[in-house]
């Protein structure tokens, strides 16, 4: 990033470098807090990832250590982010960053999930992980999958070897995380391909 990014406007009028220090400032007290990674999450757009990445690399230089943290999107039903990047164009824009996983959460559930999982696991040398709602919720804002369904259908990734790293979002009780951790007990985790050497490149799609 140059001296360019100060002209961008990332959302609501605040521009890239605003919100660069505002990710930051969360990144340092947590990690002062003693978090033991950084899990930038419910993502939407890559230029605010890549705010949060520069801010946890400027906190890694100060601290003279990684700080270890996992990039999570949420891709909606449209088959993409809200602004416009496929699972591809995420990672094919962030790989570079290296992070401990790349994963999707929150949005949906599983279902809709399954195309992006599977692309992900085919493409990232990292570790994916995946942690979605318990379905779309209702007209009244109820999350209707159950622990069981649940974990039924998180259990056909795992199967396919797409998982590193599982859990539940919004929606999940106490009760589904149990169901999943009982679910995985026995399973094998996902091993990445190797670290391809090619070119790759990424944009949007309306």
């Amino acid at each position: 990033m140059g001296p360019t990014t100060k002209a961008i406007t990332v959302t609501g009028g605040v521009t890239f470098n605003e919100l660069r220090e505002t990710y930051y400032t969360q990144a340092k007290g947590l990690v002062e807090g003693g978090v033991d990674l950084l899990l930038v999450e419910t993502c939407q757009d890559t230029r605010n990832i890549k705010a949060a990445l520069l801010a946890i690399h400027r906190l890694s230089k100060e601290i003279g250590t990684d700080v270890p943290f996992i990039v999570s999107v949420t891709i909606e039903p449209m088959g993409t982010m809200l602004a416009g990047q496929t699972v591809e164009a995420m990672w094919a824009s962030l790989r570079h960053a290296k992070p401990l996983a790349f994963g999707m959460n929150c949005a949906t559930g599983p279902e809709f999930m399954t195309d992006h999982i599977r692309t992900l696991s085919q493409i990232t040398g990292e570790f994916v992980s995946c942690y979605p709602n318990a379905g779309l919720p209702d007209e009244e804002g109820k999350y209707l999958e159950t622990p069981a369904t649940l974990a039924a259908q998180l259990e056909k990734f795992a199967d396919h070897g797409w998982l590193n790293f599982v859990g539940g979002c919004c929606g999940t009780t106490e009760q589904h995380i149990r169901a999943i951790a009982q679910m995985v007990e026995n399973k094998k985790p996902r091993q990445g391909p190797a670290e391809a050497h090619r070119a790759v490149y990424s944009g949007l799609r309306r």
